[in-house]
């Protein structure tokens, strides 16, 4: 899929659940402040934004001329949400937009079984509504990390018509997932991302950046870990793959104080700005 598609937004963006300190308008100010283009929201926050539940939260938005992306999940631990409940709260959100139009995407964490099989069924008839109430509007819609392969897209082409269906991928995970193929005590494998970019079978909607040592989910700020993600940026980039970026990383997990966290997260973002956004404005 490294044929560059692109999608209207290209900015820089943090995901501001990952923060504890201040409320959810603070959080949304301090992101502001950081110079970030728009804020992430997880699907509980997002709920309440949508059916003004949070007033302070939405005029921080629109003083600030942020956009918004949303990271739900198919999920409550390890039961399905309700498919009526989701659709429920993407009506809401939806509806938000038309009255805001500062929404620039809504992804989920996949739906899986007890033993990790990817409910595809499950998820193809919850996005396929979602894809049906969002058409036209502008809102990208899709799943973490999922389809990536051929084979996982088999009975999902109906998705593929609406041209807003595309996925959310991780560059964490995405480490992670090399690793386990190429080797934990080698450089970084970039022709095997490539090659993982290349056969994408729909297009990439929104990057979450973070690294890791190859192993475990850290969370880290992309200097802390084995993935090379300068070079993952200017691939993407020389590519031409256009998509929005969020700043992914947990504080907590790397021994940092929320103040400390601000500070790698705003590092982290003038890093990708370099490496990437910057390269494809």
């Amino acid at each position: 899929m490294l044929d560059g598609w692109e999608t209207m937004e290209i900015g820089i963006g943090l995901a501001i659940w990952n923060f504890k300190e201040g409320t959810l308008a603070e959080r949304i100010q301090r992101c502001a402040d950081a110079g970030f283009d728009y804020v992430s929201l997880i699907g509980e926050d997002a709920a309440n934004l949508s059916r003004g539940r949070c007033p302070e939260a939405e005029d921080a938005i629109l003083r600030n001329s942020l956009r918004v992306t949303i990271h739900g999940s198919m999920m409550s631990r390890s039961d399905l949400v309700d498919p009526g409940l989701l659709l429920q709260d993407f009506d809401a959100l939806i509806a938000w937009h038309a009255r805001t139009s500062r929404l620039i995407g809504v992804h989920y964490d996949p739906a899986r079984s007890s033993d990790s099989e990817y409910l595809s069924s499950h998820m193809r008839d919850v996005l396929r509504e979602m894809l049906r109430i969002s058409s036209g509007t502008g809102v990208v819609v899709g799943v973490e990390d999922w389809p990536v392969t051929l084979s996982q897209l088999q009975g999902l082409e109906e998705l593929t018509k609406f041209d807003h269906f595309g996925l959310l991928i991780d560059l964490g995970h995405l480490n992670i997932r090399l690793r386990r193929t190429c080797g934990l005590d080698v450089p970084f494998p970039i022709e095997a991302m490539r090659d993982f970019f290349n056969n994408l079978p729909v297009p990439v909607n929104e990057l979450h950046i973070h690294n890791n040592n190859g192993e475990r989910d850290q969370h880290a700020p992309p200097p802390n870990g084995t993935a090379d993600l300068a070079a993952v940026g200017e691939t993407l980039a020389r590519a031409g793959i256009k998509c929005v970026s969020t700043i992914e990383i947990v504080p907590s997990w790397c021994g940092l104080d929320d103040q400390q966290g601000w500070q790698a997260a705003k590092e982290a973002a003038d890093f990708w700005r370099r490496v990437y956004t910057s390269l494809i404005s």
